[in-house]
């Protein structure tokens, strides 16, 4: 995995940064927490197994595929596209997903009771969540 700067904190996780303009690229992020932030870039991972995934990202694109149900995924993007592909399957999601200004496509089961969280919150740009 590309990235600016990575720490692996005292519980186990991972935080990236990347500095502006950079961006955050790679596959198999795992581990119980990863942090991603990025000021300026995309960012980009694949084969995600971490059940705890945190992005922020000022202005790029974010694209996020889970090998493994994540319980928790927080995205914040203020400016660019936010694709999530997460593993095919029965699971539901409880889903808060918004875009100021941008279209909204969610294909995948959702319950408002679901242990598994999904928020993500765009203010320019598409937000597509599937399964």
């Amino acid at each position: 995995m590309a990235l600016g700067s990575t720490d692996r904190g005292a519980r186990g996780g991972l935080r990236a940064t990347g500095p502006a303009p950079r961006d955050i690229y790679g596959t198999g992020l795992s581990g119980p927490r990863a942090v991603l932030q990025d000021g300026s870039g995309n960012i980009t991972v694949s084969g995600v197994t971490s059940p705890r995934v945190t992005v922020t990202n000022g202005s790029g694109d974010v694209t996020l595929a889970f090998a493994t149900v994540p319980s928790r995924v927080t995205i914040s993007d203020g400016s660019g596209n936010v694709t999530l592909i997460l593993p095919p399957g029965k699971t539901t999601y409880q889903l808060n997903a918004s875009t100021a200004s941008g279209n909204r496509s969610v294909s995948l089961p959702t319950s408002a009771t679901s242990t598994h969280v999904i928020t993500v919150t765009a203010q320019s740009g598409d937000v597509t969540i599937r399964n």
